[in-house]
């Protein structure tokens, strides 16, 4: 055994996030320099994948030389091999954490960051999950997400949606991990783990959530993972731990549980009575706690704007419409969905993605296909159906154990057959096509104005003051009750229940770009309050109502409609005075 080999992985994965951090420190605007460093190393990742690969496929001597080092391993003891995996993931902990870093101080986070941190905190201070972004008295009228009430507490250390940014940060890093202990566990080879690993990380899935925004859903798929490692070493209480945040995190959960009440009941044969009554219990199960998250959410009167039908609307203008399409002409749907071809291309990157190992697997493949299959029929032009942003989080966790079984019912064979090695050369190589497609995290050229005022300008603005601000400044101010985002006029998001803000905080780019009926209603509303400039400061400006604090005898900020547009009314008169 070669130890310097062994720590070639530990070694690398921890100096990534330093010689990024520091490359990109050299310049005072460090996080668009990190979108520099940061694509440079991305594509020293993909030809270094591509260069191992080719040495392990054309040398026996390097192959040799690499299982032996890895399966090495397994022979300096438990405490050893958990100290070289932790060492691996903070790494990996460390270059996710410094992205996520340069998208929240670069201002580059979107609204639902926002929304997510502003939903805990009302939570925290109200017991209310309430999001005053989209102005809904619960948020759950839009997603079934109570798991964001459990890390609320988190804002008592800092106000700050960072730290739920840390939480979501650790929960990324520990997925490729996951998916190397379950490997571990059933091939009991360091080796074909690897190979796990080293899929996992490549993944341009796990790359797409690296950039993803602060949102629930993205802890999915680790719920998922460590729940099914915990449940495969009969770890019951940690298992039906993490299986409860997963039903907790979205509604979409049951469609996985679903797949797995499938698996339970197939994985014995078909002759075990008591795995089938079981797994229908599970898929049972499944499907009434899918119509109680789904009452749970159209209880709320707004949950008629968030019920994203318009996602498969290619399929029929309602879901009762599907499904007499589908009893009348189940052909004609099936049609609809795998025609054209294209359609399919997102299950091409699942399937590539993984190096195919995922269709080597048994049952384990049932709850990814269950968990995919409404992905792979929504309408091809949308995000959720080419699998994009924050949608990964959905499906890689089955995806991903279907990978792992994969693996190992592949490496026991090519054992046998003296070829093992040589899938550690195709992990290589698949993980270079897959780093050459990876997600690009972070932004160019984005938010100068924003890196240079925003912390000056958040420092002015108290804590329990209500606010309007520009989309990409709400992150950094998101931890009070009352927050709004700044957005387009057609956005009822925006004006549905509009209250009238102690600050607004916007950008002159804003002033350019927005919709010239929300901008003239703005300037029409801010001349109406007398609104006083407080300070201008690197393109950005910040405003205050002449009697701020308000509020209202509930301890409120009053309630208000924007007036409408004023013609003659110059926005730009209004922010100068």
């Amino acid at each position: 055994m070669d130890p310097w080999l062994l720590a070639i992985a530990p070694i690398a994965l921890c100096a990534l996030p330093l010689i990024e951090l520091a490359w990109s420190l050299q310049d005072t605007w460090f996080t668009h320099k990190a979108f520099l460093v940061h694509n440079a190393v991305l594509d020293w990742l993909m030809w270094g994948s591509f260069a191992a690969g080719a040495v392990l496929a054309l040398s026996s001597r390097a192959r040799r030389r690499t299982e032996e080092a890895l399966e090495g391993l397994g022979d300096i003891g438990t405490t050893t091999h958990l100290i070289w995996l932790t060492a691996c993931f903070a790494g990996v902990f460390g270059e996710l954490l410094f992205i996520k870093y340069c998208q929240y101080r670069g201002f580059q986070l979107p609204q639902d960051t926002a929304a997510t941190a502003n939903i805990a905190y009302n939570f925290l201070h109200h017991g209310t999950l309430e999001s005053s972004i989209f102005g809904l008295p619960s948020y759950l009228a839009v997603h079934f997400m109570p798991v964001i009430a459990l890390f609320s507490p988190l804002l008592l250390l800092w106000n700050s949606a960072f730290m739920l940014i840390l939480v979501q940060t650790a929960c990324l890093a520990s997925m490729p991990f996951a998916v190397y202990l379950l490997v571990y566990r059933s091939a009991r080879s360091p080796s074909a783990a690897f190979i796990g690993l080293w899929l996992s990380l490549s993944s341009p899935f796990f790359t797409y959530l690296s950039g993803a925004s602060l949102a629930a859903q993205v802890c999915l798929a680790a719920f998922f993972l460590w729940g099914i490692l915990a449940a495969e070493a009969r770890r019951w209480l940690l298992a039906a731990v993490f299986f409860l945040l997963m039903l907790l995190s979205v509604e979409q959960a049951p469609f996985t549980f679903f797949g797995l009440g499938l698996y339970l009941a197939f994985r014995s044969g078909l002759r075990d009575r008591k795995a089938w009554l079981f797994g229908a219990g599970v898929c049972l199960a499944s499907a009434l706690l899918f119509l109680v998250e789904m009452k749970v959410i159209r209880s709320h009167p707004e949950s008629a704007e968030f019920l994203y039908w318009d996602n498969f609307k290619n399929l029929g203008d309602s879901a009762q419409a599907v499904v007499t399409l589908a009893l009348r002409a189940p052909w004609e749907l099936a049609a609809r969905v795998v025609w054209p071809l294209t359609n399919l291309e997102p299950l091409w990157r699942m399937l590539y993605s993984t190096g195919f190992f995922c269709v080597l697997a048994s049952w384990q493949t049932l709850p990814w296909i269950l968990t995919a299959l409404p992905n792979l029929m929504a309408d091809p032009a949308s995000a959720y159906h080419q699998v994009l942003l924050h949608y990964p989080a959905y499906l890689i966790g089955p995806l991903w154990w279907a990978m792992a079984a994969g693996i190992c019912a592949s490496f026991g064979f090519a054992r046998r057959k003296g070829w093992s090695a040589l899938l550690l050369a195709w992990a290589f190589l698949i993980g270079g096509f897959n780093l050459r497609g990876a997600a690009r995290a972070l932004a160019p050229n984005s938010m100068r104005s924003y890196f240079e005022s925003g912390p000056r300008m958040a420092a002015r603005i108290p804590e329990d003051a209500s606010l309007w601000a520009s989309e990409y400044m709400t992150a950094w101010l998101a931890g009070r009750s009352h927050i709004k985002s700044l957005t387009r006029a057609d956005d009822p998001a925006f004006r549905r229940r509009l209250f009238v803000p102690d600050y607004i905080l916007f950008d002159k780019i804003w002033i350019l770009q927005a919709d010239p009926a929300l901008r003239s209603s703005v300037a029409a509303f801010l001349k109406n309050e007398r609104y006083l400039k407080v300070v201008e400061d690197a393109g950005t400006v910040l405003m205050k109502h002449p009697r701020a604090p308000l509020r209202d005898e509930n301890g409120r900020p009053p309630p208000m409609a924007l007036p409408p547009p004023r013609p003659g009314v110059d926005f730009n008169v209004q922010w100068k005075k």
